[in-house]
């Protein structure tokens, strides 16, 4: 059943409660409901001295205890986080210099999450260190995480979109998100660095899903009537236990915008599921943090259960240690270098490479340690 809220942009928590994220001229605040939709809790957190402003707002439920929060305005990124009652723990702010057309909110983990408008990005701990240099971008940015930046355009043939990983490496090139014909697309991240784009095409809603190589898994139907969906904004998707909704917003004469939530069947879900199987590469992420001081993380994707060989490397091409050299299953591996050779010394400071060797590929990444 589909449900009228206001506000601009919304999040559920896992007991039911819909918390919308809401922003017009000057102001940004958040609105709570119950399960039914009766107001719980109104608040106004930003409020701009300028007598016009453009506020751009989106947020996050974290978990049943607090929320997350993000503003942009005045050229000032501000990070607010609530616990579930609305009751303020922690407020930050930097400076993010563009114009907010809009706001991009993704957790990567549960510590660390990236914020983007279209031309600028930034990667956060959950006390709001900033784990990484501002990033600025060409072309409008889409989708952001540590390992896939999606940046949009328009080319000769539609709605096209280039892949980079946060190093600045191109992954691919001119990536069709959707028909040329469509009227609408919405892209969103899906597990184990893929993508998929919801778009609106000759009166049908569709989604097509990607690898983070850009190559086209498969594109299918979620519902047959999508005219309700062309002046949709702000469309995403938010997965709930039991439930998996679309949340998305419309322009309101009263409220400025309206936010409607509508579950997605079931089948939708298994077919996003399906579509994870077809994905057959290996895949070396780029390490995180990078540069970096004491330690960084290296993560690795297998398609199946097969032997893996992870080599530390200097710049000279000498061994410095192994991380690991065993049987490991399909799905993601999760690796940590402390900084340290095979006797346990700290390494100086410098450029290494990490390497994955399986038994048909090889592939490596750069690292910097700087002490």
């Amino acid at each position: 059943e589909e449900k009228k809220l206001y506000g601009s942009k919304g999040d559920f928590f896992t007991d039911g409660r819909f918390i919308n994220f809401w922003s017009s001229n000057r102001r940004a605040g958040f609105v709570i409901f119950d399960n039914d939709l009766n107001l719980l809790k109104i608040d106004t957190i930003y409020l701009s001295n300028k007598e016009w402003s453009s506020v751009r707002t989106t947020g996050k439920v974290l978990n049943d205890s607090s929320f997350l929060q993000a503003v942009a305005a005045d050229g000032k990124l501000h990070l607010y986080r609530f616990d579930q009652t609305g009751h303020l723990l922690q407020t930050s702010q930097t400076s993010f210099p563009h114009h907010a057309y809009y706001l991009i909110l993704n957790f990567v983990s549960d510590s660390v999450f990236w914020v983007a408008t279209a031309f600028d990005a930034q990667k956060f701990s959950m006390n709001f260190e900033a784990l990484s240099p501002l990033l600025v971008f060409n072309q409008p940015c889409e989708l952001i995480s540590d390992h896939l930046i999606v940046t949009k355009y328009w080319g000769e043939y539609g709605n096209l979109a280039l892949l980079r990983n946060s190093d600045g490496d191109t992954l691919a090139e001119k990536v069709e998100l959707c028909p040329n014909e469509s009227q609408r697309s919405w892209p969103f991240l899906l597990p184990d660095q893929r993508f998929a784009v919801i778009y609106a095409q000759n009166d049908q809603l569709r989604f097509r899903v990607f690898n983070s190589s850009g190559q086209q898994i498969n594109d299918d139907l979620i519902f047959d009537d999508a005219q309700y969906f062309y002046d949709a904004r702000n469309l995403q998707v938010t997965l709930m236990p039991d439930y998996t909704y679309l949340c998305w917003s419309k322009p309101s004469e009263n409220t400025g915008y309206d936010v409607y939530a509508i579950p997605i069947s079931t089948q939708i879900i298994t077919k996003l599921e399906r579509a994870e199987n077809v994905v057959n590469n290996h895949i070396l992420f780029a390490n995180y943090p990078n540069p970096f001081n004491q330690q960084t993380t290296i993560e690795l994707y297998l398609p199946k259960m097969q032997a893996i060989d992870v080599e530390i490397f200097d710049l000279t091409g000498q061994k410095v240690k192994q991380i690991l050299k065993k049987q490991m299953c399909r799905g993601r591996v999760k690796l940590i270098w402390d900084g340290k050779d095979e006797l346990g010394r700290a390494a100086a400071s410098g450029i290494y490479f990490v390497r994955l060797k399986t038994k048909n590929q090889l592939m490596s990444r750069k690292m910097i340690l700087i002490r």
